[in-house]
């Protein structure tokens, strides 16, 4: 049942019941103030809850400026920060976004190796699947090493230090993270960019990456 029809109901009983059992009590008219009131109490407590959640996920309200993806016509958005920034977060919200848009239905997650990718891109506090209320979560597949959203978008994981394995797949958008940390950065690189062909729409594939500042 909906939370919010459910406080309504709730509220609309509590004020019509409690007018109508005004003057002398009765064992009847005392056990039925009280289910109201009960009912009354869980609706609040759910609609409390239902509102902490929402804020949750409301990324587009909690996104500083830095954490938006660029405006105009880009193709790499690098993020150079210390920790504590929210890169982790920055990332997998532009995901999130940008699969939920239609936008992107061929994604490459890649990070230094294949278990890091799932420790932080996706199964991290800030990751994938902690960061999708759950009626959109995408489901992972560990055999796969993908993860398969409602909507049939897909983002397969990838270590660079086994940057072969980038040969061949295509992608409309990428996710690197912690750059700086690849063994063979510049080789994992090219790869990447012979993989993004697809054109859907502008500004064309796109790459996001997060770096830490104290490894340059």
């Amino acid at each position: 049942m909906d939370i919010r029809y459910l406080h309504r109901t709730a509220k609309t009983c509590r004020q019509a019941g409690l007018q109508k059992l005004h003057g002398p009590d009765s064992d009847k008219k005392a056990a039925m103030r009280r289910r109201i009131l009960f009912l009354y109490r869980v609706a609040k407590e759910r609609r409390q809850v239902y509102e902490q959640e929402r804020q949750r996920y409301a990324w587009e309200q909690r996104a500083r400026p830095s954490q938006r993806p660029p405006a105009g016509n880009w193709r790499t958005w690098l993020i150079l920060a210390g920790r504590g920034f929210g890169k982790t977060r920055t990332g997998a919200e532009t995901i999130r976004g940008w699969v939920k848009s239609g936008r992107c239905r061929r994604i490459a997650l890649i990070s230094k190796t294949m278990s890091e990718a799932r420790a932080v891109m996706v199964e991290g506090i800030s990751g994938l699947l902690e960061i999708h209320p759950p009626q959109e979560r995408p489901v992972f597949q560990r055999t796969r090493q993908q993860l398969v959203w409602p909507n049939g978008a897909v983002a397969t994981l990838y270590g660079a230090d086994s940057f072969d394995r980038l040969r061949g797949p295509q992608f409309d958008a990428v996710w690197m993270d912690e750059l700086a940390k690849f063994r063979y950065p510049e080789e994992a690189w090219n790869q990447v960019m012979l993989g993004l062909r697809f054109d859907r729409e502008a500004p064309g594939p796109q790459r996001c990456g997060g770096y830490e500042r104290d490894n340059f």
